[in-house]
């Protein structure tokens, strides 16, 4: 790689990001196979780094409240649902084992 291309991709890491991506005290990461497709899922949590006019900029491009979020909550409370349904009913012997 010569001088050129190099100060261009170093250019392009800043651009596309600005700070360096730092560890959280919560980072969850894993992909589950569903129906021959793979699907990924992203958990991370702690303290609040960004500036208001980025969580600004972020909450309008990737609002919370989609159709695709609501249905997949709904999905997992199905599931949780039932799995307390299911340890309750082992519970008080209606399902004897």
């Amino acid at each position: 790689m010569n001088n050129g291309e190099a100060s261009t991709e170093a250019g392009i890491k800043t651009k596309n990001n600005p700070q360096e991506w730092k560890s959280h005290p919560v980072n969850v990461r894993f992909s589950l196979p569903f129906f021959g497709r793979r699907f990924y899922f992203t958990m991370i949590a702690g303290g609040e780094q960004r500036s208001p006019a980025r969580i600004d900029e972020e909450r309008t491009k990737h609002p919370v409240l989609t159709v695709s979020n609501l249905l997949f909550g709904c999905g997992v409370s199905t599931i949780f649902a039932f799995l307390a349904l299911v340890a309750l009913a082992m519970q008080s012997a209606i399902i004897e084992f």
